[in-house]
Protein backbone atom coordinates (compact mmCIF):
# COMPACT_ATOMS: atom_id res chain seq x y z
CA UNK A 1 0.00 0.00 0.00
CA UNK A 2 0.95 3.67 -1.22
CA UNK A 3 0.36 6.86 -0.18
CA UNK A 4 -1.40 8.49 -3.14
CA UNK A 5 0.65 9.37 -5.93
CA UNK A 6 -0.75 11.13 -9.16
CA UNK A 7 -0.32 9.87 -12.59
CA UNK A 8 -0.87 11.24 -15.79
CA UNK A 9 -2.54 9.78 -18.75
CA UNK A 10 -4.42 10.15 -22.09
CA UNK A 11 -7.71 8.98 -23.43
CA UNK A 12 -9.42 8.98 -26.82
CA UNK A 13 -12.84 11.10 -26.76
CA UNK A 14 -15.15 10.21 -29.84
CA UNK A 15 -17.41 13.09 -31.21
CA UNK A 16 -20.11 10.72 -30.68
CA UNK A 17 -20.04 9.31 -27.40
CA UNK A 18 -17.98 11.89 -25.65
CA UNK A 19 -16.76 9.71 -22.26
CA UNK A 20 -12.99 9.01 -21.61
CA UNK A 21 -11.64 6.10 -23.86
CA UNK A 22 -8.70 3.72 -22.85
CA UNK A 23 -6.13 3.97 -25.99
CA UNK A 24 -4.81 0.55 -25.48
CA UNK A 25 -7.81 -1.32 -24.88
CA UNK A 26 -11.90 -1.24 -25.67
CA UNK A 27 -12.65 0.44 -22.23
CA UNK A 28 -14.74 3.24 -21.86
CA UNK A 29 -14.03 4.82 -18.26
CA UNK A 30 -16.51 4.91 -15.75
CA UNK A 31 -18.14 8.20 -14.07
CA UNK A 32 -17.50 6.33 -10.93
CA UNK A 33 -15.56 7.99 -8.07
CA UNK A 34 -13.31 5.60 -7.54
CA UNK A 35 -12.28 2.62 -10.41
CA UNK A 36 -10.38 -0.30 -8.91
CA UNK A 37 -8.59 -2.74 -11.21
CA UNK A 38 -8.97 -6.41 -12.23
CA UNK A 39 -6.70 -8.48 -14.25
CA UNK A 40 -8.00 -8.68 -17.64
CA UNK A 41 -5.63 -11.49 -18.80
CA UNK A 42 -8.23 -13.48 -16.09
CA UNK A 43 -11.23 -12.16 -17.67
CA UNK A 44 -9.67 -13.33 -21.09
CA UNK A 45 -10.18 -9.75 -22.06
CA UNK A 46 -6.45 -10.30 -23.66
CA UNK A 47 -6.04 -12.12 -26.64
CA UNK A 48 -2.23 -14.07 -26.60
CA UNK A 49 -1.47 -13.70 -22.53
CA UNK A 50 -2.04 -17.22 -21.24
CA UNK A 51 -4.33 -16.26 -18.38
CA UNK A 52 -2.94 -17.11 -15.02
CA UNK A 53 -3.82 -20.20 -12.97
CA UNK A 54 -5.61 -18.26 -10.24
CA UNK A 55 -7.11 -15.14 -10.35
CA UNK A 56 -5.33 -12.52 -8.68
CA UNK A 57 -5.57 -9.17 -7.40
CA UNK A 58 -4.18 -6.38 -9.64
CA UNK A 59 -1.57 -5.35 -10.17
CA UNK A 60 0.66 -8.20 -10.06
CA UNK A 61 4.47 -7.87 -10.58
CA UNK A 62 4.04 -10.72 -12.83
CA UNK A 63 1.11 -9.58 -14.94
CA UNK A 64 0.63 -6.73 -16.88
CA UNK A 65 -2.63 -5.94 -14.86
CA UNK A 66 -3.64 -2.27 -13.46
CA UNK A 67 -4.28 0.95 -13.93
CA UNK A 68 -1.33 2.99 -15.98
CA UNK A 69 -0.16 6.58 -15.80
CA UNK A 70 2.83 8.21 -16.76
CA UNK A 71 4.72 9.81 -13.97
CA UNK A 72 5.26 13.08 -15.80
CA UNK A 73 2.73 15.24 -18.15
CA UNK A 74 5.51 16.01 -20.48
CA UNK A 75 6.26 12.14 -20.78
CA UNK A 76 2.77 11.48 -22.25
CA UNK A 77 4.71 13.12 -25.83
CA UNK A 78 6.34 9.69 -26.01
CA UNK A 79 3.34 7.85 -26.26
CA UNK A 80 2.10 10.17 -28.98
CA UNK A 81 3.88 8.83 -31.55
CA UNK A 82 2.00 5.69 -31.47
CA UNK A 83 -1.17 7.55 -31.46
CA UNK A 84 -2.54 10.20 -33.75
CA UNK A 85 -2.01 12.26 -31.19
CA UNK A 86 -4.15 15.92 -31.10
CA UNK A 87 -5.47 15.23 -34.51
CA UNK A 88 -8.78 13.69 -35.11
CA UNK A 89 -8.45 9.64 -35.65
CA UNK A 90 -8.74 9.28 -39.51
CA UNK A 91 -9.24 5.83 -40.46
CA UNK A 92 -9.21 2.77 -38.61
CA UNK A 93 -13.14 3.14 -37.98
CA UNK A 94 -12.13 6.00 -35.23
CA UNK A 95 -13.36 9.51 -34.96
CA UNK A 96 -12.31 11.61 -32.18
CA UNK A 97 -9.52 13.03 -30.49
CA UNK A 98 -6.75 12.52 -27.43
CA UNK A 99 -6.90 14.45 -24.23
CA UNK A 100 -4.81 14.04 -21.58
CA UNK A 101 -5.52 14.43 -17.59
CA UNK A 102 -4.43 14.01 -13.84
CA UNK A 103 -5.28 10.78 -12.10
CA UNK A 104 -5.01 9.94 -8.11
CA UNK A 105 -2.99 6.35 -7.75
CA UNK A 106 -3.28 4.19 -4.47
CA UNK A 107 -3.46 0.55 -3.07
CA UNK A 108 -0.98 -1.58 -4.90
CA UNK A 109 1.24 0.62 -6.59
CA UNK A 110 4.31 -0.34 -8.82
CA UNK A 111 5.90 2.85 -9.43
CA UNK A 112 8.90 2.78 -12.24
CA UNK A 113 10.85 5.73 -13.95
CA UNK A 114 8.48 6.69 -16.50
CA UNK A 115 5.44 4.57 -16.00
CA UNK A 116 3.14 4.02 -12.81
CA UNK A 117 0.60 0.79 -12.53
CA UNK A 118 -1.57 0.70 -10.17
CA UNK A 119 -5.07 -0.62 -8.33
CA UNK A 120 -6.92 1.89 -7.51
CA UNK A 121 -7.66 5.36 -9.23
CA UNK A 122 -9.58 8.68 -9.68
CA UNK A 123 -9.37 11.04 -12.44
CA UNK A 124 -8.53 14.58 -11.26
CA UNK A 125 -8.71 16.90 -14.18
CA UNK A 126 -8.28 16.93 -17.76
CA UNK A 127 -5.67 18.98 -19.30
CA UNK A 128 -4.63 20.00 -23.33
CA UNK A 129 -2.02 21.42 -25.13
CA UNK A 130 -1.91 24.94 -25.53
CA UNK A 131 -2.14 23.93 -29.53
CA UNK A 132 -3.17 20.78 -29.77
CA UNK A 133 -3.06 21.72 -34.02
CA UNK A 134 0.69 21.81 -33.89
CA UNK A 135 2.07 20.30 -37.62
CA UNK A 136 1.21 17.44 -38.55
CA UNK A 137 1.84 15.75 -41.64
CA UNK A 138 -1.24 13.80 -43.95
CA UNK A 139 -4.06 13.55 -42.26
CA UNK A 140 -3.57 15.30 -38.69
CA UNK A 141 -2.20 18.40 -40.75
CA UNK A 142 -3.98 21.39 -38.80
CA UNK A 143 -4.74 23.08 -41.98
CA UNK A 144 -7.02 19.88 -42.47
CA UNK A 145 -8.65 20.72 -39.48
CA UNK A 146 -12.28 22.61 -39.82
CA UNK A 147 -13.67 25.23 -37.62
CA UNK A 148 -16.58 22.98 -37.30
CA UNK A 149 -14.48 19.95 -36.13
CA UNK A 150 -12.75 22.46 -34.11
CA UNK A 151 -15.90 23.63 -32.22
CA UNK A 152 -17.30 19.64 -32.01
CA UNK A 153 -14.08 19.10 -30.33
CA UNK A 154 -14.65 21.67 -27.83
CA UNK A 155 -18.02 21.07 -27.12
CA UNK A 156 -16.98 17.07 -26.47
CA UNK A 157 -14.40 18.24 -24.16
CA UNK A 158 -16.87 20.50 -22.11
CA UNK A 159 -19.48 17.27 -21.89
CA UNK A 160 -16.48 14.91 -20.88
CA UNK A 161 -15.46 17.70 -18.30
CA UNK A 162 -19.50 17.60 -16.84
CA UNK A 163 -20.18 13.86 -17.71
CA UNK A 164 -17.05 13.26 -14.75
CA UNK A 165 -17.20 15.80 -12.70
CA UNK A 166 -13.49 17.44 -13.76
CA UNK A 167 -12.21 20.40 -14.35
CA UNK A 168 -9.92 21.62 -17.30
CA UNK A 169 -6.62 22.42 -16.33
CA UNK A 170 -4.49 24.48 -18.38
CA UNK A 171 -1.49 22.47 -19.46
CA UNK A 172 1.07 25.08 -18.18
CA UNK A 173 -0.79 24.00 -14.45
CA UNK A 174 -1.67 20.54 -14.22
CA UNK A 175 1.27 19.34 -12.49
CA UNK A 176 0.60 22.04 -9.45
CA UNK A 177 -3.33 21.14 -9.50
CA UNK A 178 -2.95 17.42 -9.27
CA UNK A 179 -0.24 18.05 -6.45
CA UNK A 180 -2.58 19.14 -4.19
CA UNK A 181 -4.02 15.81 -3.99
CA UNK A 182 -0.86 13.67 -3.74
CA UNK A 183 2.41 12.81 -4.08
CA UNK A 184 4.22 13.77 -7.94
CA UNK A 185 7.17 11.58 -8.90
Amino acid sequence: MTDPIIGFRCWHVSLVKPVLRSVAMTYDWPQDDHLEAICMSYTGAWYGVPPPKEHHGAPKEECRCGFYARTKVKDLMEEYPYYPLHGYYRGKGMDGFLVMGAILMWGDVFRGAKVIRAQNVRILCLTDLPDPWYTKLGPHDPSRVSDDERHAREVSLDLVCQRYGVPMVPYESVEMYAGEFGELT
